[in-house]
């Protein structure tokens, strides 16, 4: 017999993934790392914002919605330093894959590590994400953990590296 499960609103999925996370992995990520999202979907990354002030993982989310811009700010003589940038695949003007490659010419982007978030799973855009420079990838979904998941990811590539006893 099919039985229909009602599920509660996104973001109280959202709130108990980032909550279980933070009482999961606690200062594991470390201390106010700068992740730089590029998204064009502001709910997407309101969410985010929201989900990770509240998480206590020590993320500050900044947010830019066209990679144009990210690359016209740090062109300037005062860019924001960041430690990970999650990327969207599909943006208007300059798209995910173009600033794999544009970052590159410039030196306070060109080694910061870039998680893939982006709703794409097919294997030649993934291929073609990990050719071009991108440390991770994370295919964005309604399903209950994906910011967890992702939170695991930034802590995974954010933390410093252990030093030789």
């Amino acid at each position: 017999m099919l039985q229909l499960v009602r599920l509660p609103p996104r973001h109280e999925l959202v709130s108990e993934c980032m909550m279980n996370l933070a009482t999961t992995i606690g200062d594991d990520v470390g201390m106010a790392q700068r992740v730089l999202l590029i998204d064009d979907d502001e709910v997407d990354a309101l969410i985010l914002r929201r989900e990770f002030e509240h998480s206590g993982a020590g993320i500050e989310l900044h947010h830019e919605s066209s990679a144009d811009a990210v690359l016209q700010s740090y062109a300037s003589s005062d860019p924001l330093p960041v430690d990970l940038i999650l990327l969207d695949l599909s943006l208007p003007g300059m798209d995910g894959f173009a600033f794999l490659q544009a970052r590159k010419k410039h030196p306070e982007l060109a080694d910061v590590p870039v998680i893939m978030t982006t709703s794409s799973d097919g294997m030649d855009d993934i291929s073609r994400a990990f050719e071009l420079g991108a440390i991770d990838y994370f295919v964005k979904s309604m399903r209950q953990g994906q910011y967890e998941l992702l939170l695991r990811k930034i802590a995974k590539h954010t933390q410093p590296a252990a030093l030789p006893a």
